[in-house]
């Protein structure tokens, strides 16, 4: 009786000893290594896949950029000869016929607009192919760091740990994981369901936004505005949103409004990093503390344009500038105490899942630099047709799916919808509402707001500017 009482317990140990060597433990447990392998095994196999895009891009980018400078050069002579011919017209030096001189002028015309348009797209192709070999260099470094890692954790021994899914707490490499932000962060929505903050930007507050609620019979909860680095923080008008209820997202631009961005050195992004306008930014700072209530503070977005003055593709900017700069301004509100403030860093939007890590390996100042990741995107709709791009009409998913999915698996901070609207050219604006929302709640978890530009600017991206649409926000936004 004595040997079988040690028999059971020691064939246990046995058991559990054998199983957690191999990786059988108990429910809901499996090993550190194996977790460790499959983690890098995928990560391994992105940079592994993304390299290979990048090998093909390159190449292509640079056939690209090689046809459009023989392009330009021959335009150019053509150009050059044809302006001859029409000064020679004009002196009365040779003689054509009317037909002859109509024909020249359109070939002048012609040549001259191909040479303006060369001459915008080179600098374009030059920045991309620059950006592509960059993100190859980076890719390669990744990918033989990460095979080299493998070979090393599949040489280890496992080590049993639990399975966030068997009752561990979310951590940091959680995908699902509460950011520790939002318990401190107004109407913190984690993207546990289908429930998110609606806000909108418009030209005016005071009569406008209430005007737009009694219209929708429905409260709004985010109001953007957008200020420049020399002017102050309105006071008055956060002080009059905060009253009614309404939380502040506010875009801030560290530029001259009424200057070319491309044409605007004094404000480039090598001014903020070396402290150019460090005594601004941290009256910015000071007047957001003092003003006591949060406000989503959204800096510099759409960085990875040419169309803003801090783009990193304009105004003598280089894309490797602009981490350093973001840093500098929320160290700067640190210093101050400005903790009110929180950061939203919002790109334009990916065309695909490629372009969406690119934009993150370049401009994503960190987690600890970032409350939220923000995403502007539109559907432009059939509205231009150029030699460097022509809009299509695009559904929220393709909008705004590729961004998304890559801010999914970079961090687990919640993703605003920081700007979107949809035109009407080329489909219908209110269809292509109650899809936005009902895509929203079928495939996007993460989402804490979303915020429309009620501007009629381009287009007419307001959603009153009829009743079909109004409806359409009304029934399927707030529901």
């Amino acid at each position: 009786m004595k040997i079988r009482a040690y028999v059971f317990p020691l064939i246990l140990a046995l058991v559990l000893v054998m199983g957690g060597q191999i990786g059988l433990t108990a429910a809901g447990a499996f090993t550190g290594t194996q977790k460790e392998i499959v983690r890098t095994k995928r990560a391994y196999k992105k940079y592994k896949h993304k390299l290979i895009v990048l090998k093909r891009k390159i190449p292509r980018l640079e056939a690209k950029l090689a046809t459009a400078k023989k392009s330009r050069a021959f335009a150019g002579k053509k150009y050059i000869d044809l302006s001859k011919r029409r000064n020679r017209i004009s002196e009365g030096t040779i003689s054509l016929t009317p037909k002859q001189i109509t024909k020249a002028k359109i070939a002048y015309k012609k040549y001259k607009n191909k040479l303006l348009q060369l001459r915008r797209a080179i600098p374009k192709l030059q920045a991309r192919l620059k950006v592509a070999k960059k993100s190859k260099a980076f890719a390669r470094k990744k990918y033989f760091d990460l095979a080299k890692r493998l070979k090393y954790l599949r040489s280890q021994k496992p080590v049993e740990i639990l399975d966030p899914g068997a009752g561990a707490t979310p951590g940091d490499n959680d995908p699902g994981a509460t950011d520790p932000g939002d318990a401190t962060i107004p109407g913190g929505n984690t993207g546990g369901g289908s429930v998110w903050e609606l806000g909108v930007g418009m030209p005016e507050a005071y009569n406008s936004l209430p005007a737009l609620e009694g219209k929708l019979g429905q409260k709004l909860e985010i109001f953007l505005w957008y200020q420049s680095l020399a002017e102050n923080f309105d006071v008055g008008l956060a002080e009059w949103l905060w009253q009614r209820g309404t939380k502040i997202q506010l875009a801030w631009e560290p530029h001259n409004p009424s200057k070319s961005p491309g044409n605007q050195p004094e404000y480039r992004l090598t001014a903020i990093t070396r402290g150019d306008y460090d005594s601004q930014i941290r009256r910015w700072a000071q007047q957001i503390k003092d003003f006591g209530h949060p406000v989503y503070f959204r800096p510099m977005c759409e960085m990875n344009g040419d169309w803003v003055a801090w783009g990193a593709y304009t105004n003598g900017n280089q894309p490797e500038e602009y981490i350093p700069a973001w840093r500098h301004v929320r160290n700067i509100f640190r210093e101050v105490g400005a903790d009110n403030a929180f950061f939203i860093w919002s790109p334009n939007r990916a065309g695909d899942e490629t372009s969406a890590e690119e934009i993150f390996d370049l401009f994503y100042p960190g987690d600890a630099y970032v409350d939220y990741v923000g995403i502007n995107g539109y559907n432009w709709g059939l509205m231009y047709d150029t030699p460097t791009w022509t809009s299509r009409w695009q559904s929220f998913k393709e909008v705004f799916g590729p961004m998304y999915r890559v801010a999914a698996e970079r961090t687990n901070k919640p993703v605003f919808i920081s700007e979107t609207a949809s035109t009407e050219l080329g489909g219908s604006k209110a269809t292509w509402i109650n899809n936005a929302f009902a895509q929203i709640r079928a495939s996007y978890p993460r989402i804490k707001a979303v915020v429309w530009f009620n501007y009629n600017k381009e287009t007419d991206w307001r959603i009153d500017n009829n009743d079909t649409n109004l409806e359409a926000f009304r029934t399927s936004a707030f529901n």
